[in-house]
């Protein structure tokens, strides 16, 4: 039970929910909606699983996706946001900052050749100084 300022008792449940299409939700719900640490499994086959709050993924988790790419990081309003890492099957990765689901402010991509580039981006797309390290 948690205590909230008005006073009032609010519970945090631990609970199990299969829905219709398919997807399945196991974790923490309050207030009839996903709160705290919970894994969501999609019908595609991609799998959540971490914070959430008011239903949307926000804080800490992972998701890795049918393909086998995965996301670890941070998240905010169902969006990747703040501090994670993508990698991808193939075993290319980007390192850095996220915003709205988007590459954005300093990060680092490495390819699987060996090429690298590290620098800012904004909104998804390079942008301003940046360096460059090709495959020997």
């Amino acid at each position: 039970m948690i205590g909230t300022k008005t006073g009032r008792v609010m519970s945090i449940r631990q609970c199990k929910i299969e829905f219709a299409n398919g997807e399945v939700y196991e974790g923490e719900f309050k207030n009839g909606k996903k709160y705290g640490m919970g894994k969501y499994t999609y019908v595609n086959g991609n799998v959540y699983e971490g914070e959430w709050k008011a239903d949307k993924k926000h804080g800490k988790g992972t998701c890795t996706h049918s393909n086998g790419d995965v996301y670890e990081g941070q998240w905010k309003n169902d969006k990747s946001h703040g501090k994670g890492t993508y990698k991808w099957a193939d075993g290319s990765v980007y390192e850095g900052k996220w915003k709205e689901g988007m590459w954005h402010g300093k990060g680092t991509l490495r390819f699987t050749n060996g090429q690298v580039y590290d620098g800012e981006w904004k909104d998804g797309e390079d942008d301003g100084e940046h360096r460059m390290a090709l495959a020997q």
